[in-house]
């Protein structure tokens, strides 16, 4: 089993207490809170959130976070690898220094992610939404159910690319969450990543992507023209043909 080594700034008062209260469900989940709260508690804390807020961050990341982050990251076990880090961990934690806003962004994994049931990791979001919605007045998913059906792979798509051995070494991660911390509160981000959904359907990422957002302005048209701004200094990209 791995092991870790505590990190000098362990000393946090929030990060201990809470710490000698938990029931860890398995191993895999305590070496993500200890490899991971002490500093996350100690940039809570150097940011100025208040005890209460430091707490309640805490412990919606304990609960309703750490168990998506998957198996714990050593050198001989086999993993879902994402491309949040350049580790291929599916966490990250950073701090906006002229805001004093802590914010992390993961990538959800369940036991499905990457077997026959989810190749690609494509269904995993959901669980992993439907832990934070109820903590959070104010998300709102319509956007993000619209572009995930069209850029990213579905159940169809990914059998596809199966059968034709279409991915290879290509990035698998899909989709990834953010929450941008306001105090006790949270604001929940997302990104996507189409490339796998370009595959499958032989069209190019500004395709995909262009054609989603222009449906979404049918029924949002102030989205018409910073999206007609964008256009074409995007297509004169390389990249994104």
């Amino acid at each position: 089993m791995g092991s870790i080594e505590i990190p000098n700034c362990s000393g946090s008062i929030v990060y201990k207490t809470i710490s000698d209260f938990i029931d860890f469900p398995n191993h895999e989940q305590k070496l993500w809170w200890h490899s991971t709260a002490p500093m996350f508690a100690e940039m809570l804390r150097v940011a100025g959130y208040d005890l209460h807020s430091q707490y309640k961050i805490l412990g919606i990341f304990l609960n309703h976070v750490i168990p998506f982050l998957g198996v714990y990251p050593t050198r001989i076990n086999n993993r879902w690898l994402s491309i949040l880090t350049r580790y291929g961990t599916p966490f990250e934690l950073s701090l906006n220094c002229s805001q004093s806003l802590v914010r992390y962004t993961y990538e959800p994994i369940n036991s499905a992610t990457g077997t026959v049931k989810d190749p690609f990791n494509t269904h995993s979001i959901w669980d992993a939404l439907d832990r934070l919605m109820p903590l959070q007045k104010g998300i709102d998913l319509e956007f993000f159910k619209h572009l995930k059906q069209d850029l990213t792979v579905d159940d169809q798509d990914s059998a596809y690319l199966l059968e034709n051995n279409l991915v290879g070494g290509q990035i698998r991660t899909q989709n990834k969450l953010a929450l941008d911390l306001k105090g006790g509160n949270f604001v929940l981000k997302t990104y996507i990543y189409p490339a796998l959904k370009a595959l499958a359907t032989g069209k190019s990422i500004k395709t995909l992507m262009f054609d989603s957002v222009y449906r979404l302005c049918r029924q949002n048209p102030s989205l018409e023209a910073p999206l007609r701004a964008l256009e074409d200094p995007v297509s004169r990209s390389i990249y994104w043909n």
